[in-house]
């Protein structure tokens, strides 16, 4: 049954005969990575037996093959090896206990090129090659479930090192065909540049992508770059555990810390359809939960703006020699700690002067900072309170009047940073 074209049968039957054949040798393990076609051959050409006489006397018998529906006649005769499914690969090999090899190599469709050597340091590395292909794959109850009700296999796979969780990665990615979940950080893990192109390439698509992420600056520009084609939100959910949901079946998660090697946690991919099932909805619970981080992005990009606009008044003061309060708080009659930009001890012709900065958003939450603005002044009266409002290019000044004749204050604005500190300033000179 062995035809003459397959070196590996043939190398496998030449060294079986032979009484100190591999198989009859082997003490510990024989790993096998090889086609169920040769599987078939090898039943009939007096490997199998030698390997099933290996197992009697507790020998590990590890088999990485190809396995499809007719397959699975040929590999339950090997009831005594556990066995594995992968893509089959051009390379064949059998170890021995990590010190001898059979390796063959297809050259083409009926041509292959053996070599057999007993060197611990070659079979040694061959070995690891040989146990990354066992350990990545599908143990055959898993793949006979799949292959008889046309049920993706289910899988869960432990990743140790970087470059393998990486590459778990992009494949996961490049299978999206609905919607990915990234969460809960986004750098550095999801923030390479081949990353986001894939992911900018899935949006394009019509992929929906949603980002759950903790605010930085690192994510700053991409969430600038990014946010029309994929939805960001910053999540209610502070960890350092990250992970990618595709299309609510596949799962890749890591909980090691951002700034440590994926070894120092535990990594994994899988799609085990109650795992991923259950952090599938953990993960769009905490989405519905959380802020839109764009529109948080905002806040945060106008309040670095107020700071400098706070800074440069303190300046100026302090140059004019007009005093400035240590500290940035005011003690109402209610009790309450009032917080200001600025504070000022005033003279003995004017009261104490608090600063404040806003910026102007929708007439709604504008009103209210106004309110809350007008709440301060009467609880710390007497006090001089002056309001810088940092406003739109363009945008009128009459809705700012308005509200602030609604909550009677006078508001001192404009859109321009410079130029608002500079108004506020002139606006405290007045008062000395």
């Amino acid at each position: 049954m062995c035809q003459p074209s397959s070196a590996f049968c043939r190398e496998a039957r030449r060294y079986t005969e032979q009484s100190s054949g591999w198989p009859r040798r082997a003490d510990k393990r024989i790993a096998m990575i090889t086609s169920v076609r040769d599987l078939g051959k090898m039943y009939y050409s007096g490997a199998y037996e030698a390997l099933a006489a290996a197992k009697a006397r507790g020998v590990a018998v590890e088999i990485v093959t190809e396995i499809d529906l007719p397959a699975l006649e040929i590999v339950k005769h090997y009831e005594f090896a556990e066995i594995r499914h992968r893509a089959e690969s051009k390379m064949k090999m059998v170890l021995k206990d990590e010190e001898e090899a059979l390796i063959t190599v297809s050259g083409g469709t009926e041509e292959e090129v053996a070599l057999w050597t007993y060197s611990q340091s070659f079979a040694s590395a061959m070995q690891s090659i040989a146990s990354n292909e066992f350990n990545a794959g599908i143990d055959l109850a898993s793949i006979s479930t799949a292959l008889k009700t046309g049920r993706p296999a289910e899988s869960f796979k432990i990743i140790t090192e970087d470059r393998e969780y990486e590459e778990n990665m992009m494949s996961l990615l490049t299978s999206a065909r609905a919607d990915v979940y990234i969460g809960f950080n986004l750098y550095p893990t999801f923030s390479a540049p081949a990353v986001l192109a894939v992911l900018r390439s899935l949006a394009d698509r019509g992929v929906k992508i949603r980002v759950l992420s903790a605010p930085s600056s690192d994510e700053v520009e991409i969430v600038k770059q990014l946010h029309n084609a994929i939805e960001f939100r910053i999540s209610a959910f502070q960890t350092d555990v990250q992970m990618m949901i595709v299309d609510g079946k596949d799962m890749l998660f890591s909980n090691a810390a951002r700034s440590q090697a994926r070894k120092s946690g535990i990594n994994i991919r899988t799609n085990l359809s109650g795992m991923v099932s259950f952090m599938h909805n953990i993960v769009a619970d905490v989405w519905l939960d959380s802020r839109e981080y764009i529109l948080e992005l905002e806040t945060l990009q106008q309040s670095i703006v107020l700071n400098r606009c706070a800074g440069a008044v303190k300046g100026k003061m302090q140059e004019r020699g007009i005093e400035v309060e240590l500290g940035n708080k005011m003690m109402g009659r209610s009790g309450v700690l009032h917080k200001f930009d600025i504070i000022s001890p005033g003279t003995e012709t004017s009261n104490r002067i608090a600063i404040s900065f806003l910026a102007h958003s929708d007439p709604e939450t504008t009103g209210t900072r106004l309110m809350e603005s007008k709440i301060k002044l009467l609880d710390c009266e007497p006090i001089e309170l002056v309001v810088g409002m940092l406003v739109k290019q363009g945008e009128s000044d009459g809705a700012v009047n308005k509200l602030a004749r609604a909550v009677g204050l006078r508001i001192v604005q404009a859109s321009d940073p410079e130029e608002l500190a500079e108004l506020v300033f002139h606006e405290i000179e007045k008062r000395y």
